[in-house]
């Protein structure tokens, strides 16, 4: 790759706080500096090569409970890292594919599914880098990066609907949020149900001028009540689906309109409001509470 090989090694520690490396750091080092590779009638530069240890796997994530599978724990990596000059999907493929054929050149790395993933950084113009973990095959970037292009560029439209109503900065996102589980007690939903039996809440969000924002798309067949589900099975470990709901985007069940009818009243639901429900330990619902909060101020 033409690179400036490093006089000196120095060995670095990358923090790693999902668990799935117990030291809690990744030792990583820079051994290449200022490459670049022909590609499509241009160069594409090649910012730096690193060798770096492999991490765990994840295999089951329940609540507050993550498994990880240590087989691949400590295995050397080389990581090749591009310059942000790719623009299509397509670019983000090939040169996947040709930084895989220059590795496997050498004879000196492994093939096979899985010996080679990708972490792909997309961003738009407006927006935030967003990076896609682990590709595991070349083509599955090409739909990978579209569709985040989309939920960028749909994220900032649904900003733009934020300042249109009047919220421009996290203090005018009003988020209230009511403990509302005796309204629930006896409703015919298990999730409820279960919740409540194994001792946790139900609460409520009051989101003043919110109206049918939960339902606006962000991906193909996504909105954002599926962005807020997301991170609130990371951030608050509530993962029992529907994990949250909407006033809007409520289920059918028996006697729904009395439960609503005292919801509403319970939280002096305006014309233009919505609300939120999410249900487990009242701790984790506190959290999802605030990180819906968050996450409609950042965007």
């Amino acid at each position: 790759m033409g690179m400036d090989i490093i006089d000196e090694v120095h060995i670095a520690r990358k923090q790693y706080l999902d668990g799935s490396i117990p030291t809690g750091f990744q030792r990583t080092a820079i051994v290449g500096l200022n490459g670049s590779l022909p590609f499509k009638g241009r160069d594409l530069t090649i910012t730096h090569v690193s060798i770096e240890e492999d991490s765990c796997r994840e295999v089951k994530d329940r609540g507050h409970r993550i498994v990880w599978r240590t087989d691949r724990l400590g295995m050397p990596l080389t990581e090749t890292v591009t310059g942000p000059e790719l623009v299509t999907p397509e670019e983000v493929r090939d040169a996947i594919l040709l930084c895989g054929l220059v590795a496997r050149s050498t004879g000196r790395v492994r093939t096979g599914i899985g010996a080679s993933r990708q972490d792909v950084n997309v961003s738009v113009r407006g927006g935030q880098r967003v990076e896609i973990k682990g590709v595991p095959k070349a083509g599955y970037a090409v739909k990978l990066v579209h569709n985040e292009a989309v939920r960028q560029s749909n994220l900032l439209k649904f900003r733009d609907e934020l300042h249109r109503r009047g919220m421009r900065t996290p203090e005018d996102l009003k988020l209230m949020p009511f403990d509302v589980t005796d309204i629930f007690t006896d409703a015919d939903l298990g999730f409820m149900r279960r919740a409540i039996q194994g001792g946790g809440k139900i609460f409520a969000a009051r989101f003043d001028g919110g109206l049918g924002l939960a339902q606006f798309p962000t991906q193909p067949d996504t909105m954002f009540l599926d962005e807020l589900s997301g991170r609130i099975r990371v951030i608050a470990c509530l993962d029992e689906p529907p994990i949250v709901l909407s006033g809007s985007l409520m289920p059918e069940f028996a006697d729904k309109h009395k439960y609503i009818e005292r919801l509403r009243k319970r939280l002096r639901i305006g014309e233009n409001d919505d609300y939120f429900l999410v249900f487990g330990p009242e701790a984790d619902c506190r959290t999802a509470v605030e990180e819906i909060r968050c996450v409609s101020s950042t965007r």
